[in-house]
């Protein structure tokens, strides 16, 4: 702020006749009265409510010993003073005035700035405005990003750019929104993108309730089981294995336990999950061992 200060040139008194010297007292800060410069040129009026003393200059009322004050710079407003030199100032700081780099000190955040596609930044660059800070609708990692608790996607994975991927627990668990109550119906599986070629995959079909292959992506086959038991114990001659493979398109066959020699024994599908054998003298105890593939 700049305070101008303009003192008047006291009044040479000197050589005046007093005939043309005129006090009066007025109640009120004095008005240009109408007539000639002759007139009233030289005469005096006190203000008794302000005590302030103005002469006639011959041109406008003067008050003696008036201080002029301009207001520059960053203040606007008024600025007021009495004939004892008081000085009272009604000023304000004009907006946008202060400029935080060379009007203060210590340090401040001048701009706020994002990264493209990582960290969107809204408001920077004024004094007053509010600043957002946010993520963008497509968020780019050009490096590493670790995730220290769960990360749950919501949305579609399109694709994974790796050479390996290392899965720590021992299952992959597909079709995982499905709960104890809800009917299986829907296929799962693995599929390999061989580009110009057919897939080739291994589907669960919930339709047949069998693990199926293709090689060409369009041929399924069920892929085969197998299962094994030794049997023999000196008396029986008859013997049901349970095998669980859910069908009687089983393949059996037997061998000598001791010599791997396939002997030909008497089978019977009994049902989807037990083949009976037979044999025509009872076998010794562990003497031979029963594959079944389906």
């Amino acid at each position: 702020m700049a305070v101008e200060r303009k003192f008047l040139t006291p009044i040479d008194m000197t050589g005046l006749e007093v005939k043309k010297l005129r006090l009066e007292n007025a109640t009120s800060n004095p008005t240009v009265p109408s007539g000639s410069e002759s007139t009233y040129k030289g005469r005096v009026y006190y203000n008794s409510l302000t005590n302030q003393l103005f002469f006639y200059n011959g041109t406008t009322w003067v008050s003696a010993g008036q201080v002029s004050i301009t207001l520059t710079g960053d203040l606007s407003g008024t600025a007021t003073t009495n004939a004892s030199g008081e000085i009272t100032l009604n000023a304000t700081i004009n907006a946008d005035s202060v400029a935080l780099g060379t009007d203060t000190t210590g340090d401040y955040v001048a701009t706020i700035t994002g990264t493209a596609n990582e960290v969107e930044v809204t408001g920077s660059g004024t004094e007053s405005r509010q600043v957002t800070i946010g993520l963008p609708d497509n968020v780019t990692i050009t490096n590493n990003l670790n995730v220290g608790g769960n990360l749950n996607v919501t949305g579609t994975i399109n694709a994974v750019n790796t050479t390996e991927i290392n899965i720590e627990d021992n299952k992959i668990n597909l079709n995982s929104t499905l709960d104890a109550s809800t009917a299986p119906s829907l296929d799962a599986g693995v599929v390999v993108n061989r580009g110009s070629s057919a897939d080739t995959a291994i589907i669960w079909n919930e339709t047949s309730d069998l693990w199926t292959l293709t090689n060409d992506g369009t041929n399924y086959h069920s892929i085969t089981r197998k299962h094994s038991a030794t049997v023999g114990d000196g008396t029986n001659t008859s013997f049901a294995i349970t095998h669980n493979l859910g069908t009687r398109d089983v393949t059996v066959q037997v061998y000598d336990a001791a010599t791997y020699d396939t002997v030909e024994v008497g089978v019977t599908r009994t049902s989807t999950s037990v083949v009976t054998v037979s044999f025509e003298i009872a076998p010794a105890s562990g003497a031979y061992k029963v594959v079944i593939v389906g």
